[in-house]
């Protein structure tokens, strides 16, 4: 069987837009560089890490990964804490994954400590997690912050926009203040490599029940399946 990284193109898309931005080089074959380290790698799933340093050095890094943490029959069950974004966020690195890592570490340490498995940054605003994309459910509109806020235009939250809208549910991006949460009928984040969380406690701001959201287990199955293909 071929070994691949799914959504590479995305992936790289928006490394090489972000390193534009920021005026860093990005060699020219990286692709067909980690496709090849890809295919070489054995049957066991891995996730990849590429770092580029602002000279332009490129760092590719593999470590294996326990599939069974994404190919489930429901979704994870997690609590979030929510915790307030760190001053001037995001500011000139909106949209990109170069924001300071050291205060997005620190608030998921923070949740860490709490007992949570993420903590979700806002302040007037609700912005993203420290380690994903956040959605929720109110009514029949499926709702996320907008990445005009500067949160992170996250692949899996893209697939899942797309997603939803081919399903026929109505998608609103924008502006959401911390206490739209309270209302949502149900909450999930997203991040590539762990793929589709569903949220049953936000501390200090609701707890959620199963049975998981009908879309929910929807876009998780479809999202397993994306991926086993």
């Amino acid at each position: 069987m071929r070994r691949r990284a799914p959504f590479l193109d995305f992936h790289l898309m928006r490394l090489k837009g972000s390193a534009r931005r920021l005026h860093i080089p990005v060699e020219a074959g990286l692709a067909a560089e980690v496709s090849r380290r890809v295919e070489a790698l054995g049957s066991h799933p891995h996730r990849g890490r590429l770092e580029v340093s602002s000279a332009g050095e490129v760092r590719l890094t593999f470590a294996g990964y326990d599939a069974r943490l994404i190919f489930r029959k429901t979704p994870i069950a997690e609590k979030l804490i929510s915790l307030a974004a760190p001053r001037g966020y995001p500011g000139a690195w909106a949209g990109m994954k170069t924001f300071p890592r050291m205060l997005l570490d620190q608030a998921h340490a923070e949740a860490g400590r709490r007992g949570a498995a993420d903590a979700v940054l806002a302040r007037r605003w609700v912005y993203e997690t420290a380690q994903g994309n956040l959605f929720w459910l109110r009514g029949d509109v499926l709702h996320t912050p907008a990445v005009g806020l500067g949160c992170l235009p996250g692949i899996l939250r893209g697939w899942v926009i797309g997603e939803a809208r081919r399903l026929g549910v109505k998608v609103r991006e924008g502006r959401f203040s911390p206490s739209s949460l309270t209302g949502a009928e149900s909450i999930f984040r997203t991040n590539a490599l762990i793929g589709i969380r569903w949220v049953r406690e936000i501390a200090g701001l609701g707890r959620w029940r199963r049975p998981v959201h009908p879309l929910v287990m929807e876009l998780y199955r479809r999202w397993c399946d994306k991926i086993r293909s």
